[in-house]
């Protein structure tokens, strides 16, 4: 979705709304609430032509990151 974005600006087109919605979609997601995220991404697949592989990815890259977090906190926590 981030490159659809990208593109979008590098034609000149105003991304500002559509940022923020993807942003709220994001933070639905990881605090659990996907009723709200369906439907700010609803919004993004009419507004900037996402389509339903770009949100699949959304909810994936959310995962990953959690992951490499929690990995991250294991290893800081761990002695040397």
């Amino acid at each position: 979705i981030r490159e659809k974005i990208a593109r979008m600006k590098e034609r000149g087109k105003d991304t500002s709304d559509i940022e923020l919605e993807l942003k709220l979609a994001e933070d639905k997601l990881k605090t659990g609430a996907f009723k709200m995220a369906e439907i700010y991404l609803e919004g993004l697949k009419k507004r900037a032509g996402v389509t339903d592989e770009d949100i699949k990815k959304v909810g994936k890259s959310g995962k990953s990151e959690k992951k490499e977090e929690k990995k991250g906190a294991k290893k800081k926590g761990e002695k040397k």
